[in-house]
């Protein structure tokens, strides 16, 4: 079993899979990207911890990584955060094409605090980013739309080797990935193999360090408690 180490990890492996054509991924053992799935999930949780601590911004208790519905009003979101019950949500396709998640992470601690996209959020969120050195001092007016979509989902290699970064979304590869942890349709939500995880004895939970009373594994995804 690989063991996945860093979200650069986890990026090195969502390069390799976004570069491939989608024929070669109808190869790929189901039980990798369950894998890769607990690796994100716990990756991420703990960044979300360290960046919440880094920033000063209490609120977030759990995360988990989603598949969501393409009926769902949340269908081009790249994450999703509660703030009653301080759970944060990030989109399986957010892994896989985004070269840094700090961004799209950020944004989410951020409405912890503010609700809503009023100014006041894109203020805060800009002076985050500031104080984590993602963008420059100097910059002024954050824009507060990401380009969720485009035409490049096509693409048999959707990944820019000259400027470091995906061309697009990369929709029919995240499909083709979602599906190997998906068993029925993804709007189910029902994680593939969760018998054969059991089975393994919780090789991969052991391995990425969660101890039972950390997580929870339902039928549509894992939840993943704040360690911190």
């Amino acid at each position: 079993m690989k063991l996945y180490t860093s979200i650069y990890d986890l990026q090195a492996q969502a390069r390799i899979w976004m570069q491939s054509p989608c024929k070669d991924l109808n190869s790929i053992e189901p039980l990798e990207v369950v894998n890769f799935y607990i690796a994100a999930s716990c990756l991420i949780n703990n960044r979300l911890a360290e960046l919440s601590k880094t920033l000063g911004i209490s609120g977030f208790e759990e995360s988990e990584i989603v598949a969501f519905s393409p009926y769902s009003s949340y269908r081009l979101a790249l994450a999703t955060c509660n703030r009653a019950s301080g759970r944060i949500k990030v989109a399986f396709k957010t892994i896989l094409t985004f070269e840094s998640l700090d961004l799209v992470l950020v944004h989410e601690l951020c409405h912890l605090v503010h609700d809503n996209h009023t100014s006041r959020f894109w203020n805060f969120f800009e002076f985050n980013l500031k104080k984590l050195g993602l963008i420059s001092p100097e910059y002024d007016g954050w824009n507060s739309r990401f380009n969720k979509c485009d035409e490049t989902w096509d693409y048999d290699f959707a990944y820019d080797v000259e400027q470091s970064k995906f061309k697009g979304s990369c929709d029919r590869r995240v499909a083709l990935l979602k599906y190997k942890l998906f068993l029925r349709s993804y709007f189910q939500g029902l994680l593939l193999f969760r018998n054969e995880i059991h089975n393994c004895g919780s090789e991969f939970f052991r391995a990425y360090g969660l101890c039972a009373d950390r997580y929870h594994l339902y039928w549509n995804g894992l939840i993943i408690k704040n360690g911190t």
